[in-house]
């Protein structure tokens, strides 16, 4: 028995039709006449077909593909909202602004820690989806208590550890309406979504 070696390159994918005297097989793949070499053996008939493929997606293609793929995901996100840790990452990014200016005027937590401190509680327990609707209700200290952490530690006016636990329980204490009155916000915004989401399943 011999064969026809065809040359291939790795854009073309390889297909066989065999023919015998019963009959026809199932054939593979198809091709123009030009791109078909043919070579007969006793009783069966072997048609080698080279099928062209499509031509690669080159750089520009693939970018605007990753593009794609990406402003898929964003639309899922936006959509189901966003994880546990999802939400925790979008309230220490919007805090940061606020720890920075402080740390930079005073050392000490002061009105823009403040005011960032409430916008981060509410947007994380509006923008969480419904699952992690819980770490969105108990965000607020465990936020307060890392800012002020942060402030008193590279503020530059304590030393050593037992100083700034002493300067967070200080802080705490003075700002313990601020941070009530947060988390009873944050949580009466995740009871309203956690109702609506109960009530839409219902329907």
């Amino acid at each position: 028995m011999s064969w026809t070696r065809h040359a291939c390159s790795p854009a073309y994918r390889v297909g066989v039709t065999a023919t015998t005297e019963a009959g026809n097989l199932p054939t593979v793949s198809t091709a123009p006449p030009a791109l078909q070499e043919q070579t007969v053996v006793p009783g069966v008939a072997v048609t080698l077909t080279v099928e062209g493929l499509p031509p690669q997606p080159g750089r520009w293609a693939g970018g605007w593909s990753n593009a794609g793929r990406w402003a898929g995901r964003l639309r899922r996100v936006a959509a189901r909202g966003l994880t546990a840790p999802g939400g925790i990452v979008l309230a220490a990014l919007v805090i940061a602004p606020g720890v920075a200016v402080d740390l930079v005027r005073s050392g000490t937590f002061g009105t823009p820690s403040a005011v960032t401190f409430v916008l981060a509680g509410l947007l994380a327990a509006l923008a969480v989806r419904v699952r992690a609707l819980g770490t969105a209700a108990i965000l607020p200290p465990l936020l307060f208590i890392g800012a002020v952490a942060t402030l008193a530690h590279f503020g530059g006016k304590n030393r050593g550890l037992r100083e700034v636990m002493l300067d967070v329980g200080t802080t705490l204490a003075l700002s313990a309406p601020l941070v009530f009155a947060t988390t009873a916000a944050a949580l009466a915004v995740v009871l309203v979504r956690l109702g609506l989401h109960l009530a839409h399943r219902r329907r």
